[in-house]
C-alpha cells in the first residue's frame, strides 16, 4: 500500500491503476504503507507547504520511505524534506509546468515489497511449468556475500561498499532489476560506468559479470527478478539482511523470519536523528531471537549522514572519509562476521 496526497480522486484513480496498489490518504494507515508520495500545492493536486511538512514528519516517524512532488524548485522544502530522510534523487520538480507519472511511479516501485510467496490450499499440485521465469546460468565464486534490505531505503549499497573495501579483494556488484539503473555505483566513482575494477552491475540479461577470483559481495535489489534472487540467496555463504530502526522494519524482519527465511547475519542502521531512536538491535533480538543469527548495529545521526553524502559526492565507501570512524568501526565488525563464513 501507498499513502498519498494527491488530493485529487480522479488523478488519484489513475495512478493507483498506474503503480497496480492500494493507495490510501488516510494518516491512521501510515503503518500498513510501504512508500509515500507527497504532492505540494498545484492548481489540481496537492497539499501547502506546511500540511507537506507535517506529513513529511509522520511518514518519517513511521519509518516509510518517501518521494516528494514539488510545486516548483523550492529549496527551503527539499532541504526539510532531505532532514527527514528523502534523497534528492526522489525530490521531483516539474519541467514546463510538467510531471510525468509514469517517473513519479517509477521512484515509488523500489519501495514495494517484491513478492510474496502464498500457500493456496485449493490450487494444483500438477507441475505446470508456462510462465515460470527462466533463471540465468548463475555460479557464484568461492568467497561470497550476499545483503538484502527488508525494505527500500534502509542503507543496502551504504553497507555493501563497506564491506566490499573491507574484505580481502572485495568486488560490489549491485543486482538490479530488468531495465532498472543502478545506484551503489556512487560509492565507486561519478557515474556507472567510471567505477573503476571494483564495482560492477547486472540486471538479470547476459551472463552472470561475478569474477571468479574476487570475493564478491552482493547487493541484491528489491527489484530483481524473483528466480534470481531466490537463486543468488540460496548459493550464498553468508546471508545479511539489511533493516534500519523503524517500527516497519521491525515487522518487516519479523514477516521473513516467520515465513521461514533465516538470516545469518542482521544488520540494523541508524536513523538520521541519531542511534538513540527508534528500534536498537536489542529490540530485534528480543522480539525474533536466535532466528536472527548475529547482529550488527551501525551508527546514525546527522554526523554520519553528513559522511554518507560526503562519501557519496567522493566516490569512496562511507568507512574512507573522515567523520567515518564509527562507521569503519562497525563495517569492521560486520566483516569480522562475514569472514567466519566465507573464510
Amino acid at each position: 500500500m501507498v499513502f498519498a496526497t494527491i488530493d485529487n480522486p480522479v488523478a488519484l484513480d489513475k495512478f493507483q491503476a498506474l503503480l497496480g496498489v492500494e493507495i490510501t490518504e488516510e494518516v491512521d494507515r501510515l503503518a500498513e504503507c510501504e512508500a509515500g508520495v507527497l504532492f505540494a500545492r498545484s492548481p489540481a493536486f496537492g497539499l501547502g507547504t506546511g500540511d507537506v511538512k507535517k506529513y513529511l514528519d509522520l511518514l518519517y516517524e513511521a519509518g516509510v520511505p518517501c518521494v516528494l512532488v514539488l510545486n516548483r524548485n523550492d529549496g527551503a522544502l527539499m532541504d526539510y524534506a532531505a532532514q527527514r530522510g528523502v534523497a534528492r534523487e526522489n525530490m521531483v520538480v516539474p519541467v514546463n509546468r510538467r510531471v510525468p507519472a509514469g517517473r513519479v511511479a517509477a521512484l515509488v516501485e523500489p519501495f514495494l515489497q517484491s513478492y510474496e510467496l502464498c500457500f493456496d490450499p485449493g490450487e494444483s499440485s500438477g507441475h505446470d511449468h508456462r510462465g515460470v521465469e527462466e533463471v540465468p546460468d548463475i555460479a557464484l565464486p568461492k568467497r561470497n556475500c550476499l545483503l538484502y534490505g527488508v525494505k527500500g531505503g534502509v542503507g543496502v549499497s551504504t553497507v555493501a561498499a563497506m564491506v566490499a573495501s573491507g574484505v580481502d579483494d572485495g568486488f560490489h556488484l549491485e543486482v538490479t532489476g530488468r531495465g532498472r539503473g543502478p545506484t551503489g555505483y556512487c560509492y565507486h566513482g561519478p557515474a556507472p560506468g567510471e567505477t573503476g575494477a571494483g564495482y560492477g552491475t547486472w540486471d538479470g540479461s547476459g551472463s552472470f559479470p561475478a569474477p571468479a577470483d574476487r570475493t564478491l559481495v552482493i547487493d541484491l535489489n528489491q527489484n530483481a527478478e524473483i528466480g534470481i534472487a531466490d537463486e543468488l540467496i540460496s548459493q550464498t555463504k553468508c546471508f545479511v539482511l539489511v533493516a534500519d530502526r523503524s517500527e516497519v522494519s521491525l515487522a518487516r524482519v519479523g514477516h521473513l523470519v516467520d515465513h521461514g527465511l533465516r538470516p545469518d547475519i542482521l544488520v540494523v542502521c541508524g536513523t538520521l536523528l541519531g542511534s538513540g531512536s527508534g528500534c536498537p538491535v536489542e529490540v530485534f533480538r528480543g522480539e525474533y531471537g536466535g532466528r536472527l543469527g548475529a547482529a550488527v548495529e551501525m551508527p546514525g545521526g546527522p554526523e554520519t549522514e553528513r559522511v554518507i553524502l560526503g562519501a557519496q559526492r567522493r566516490g569512496v565507501p562511507p568507512s574512507a572519509c573522515p567523520g567515518g570512524e564509527d562507521l569503519k568501526t562497525a563495517g569492521g565488525e560486520l566483516v569480522s562476521l562475514i569472514r567466519t563464513y566465507i573464510g
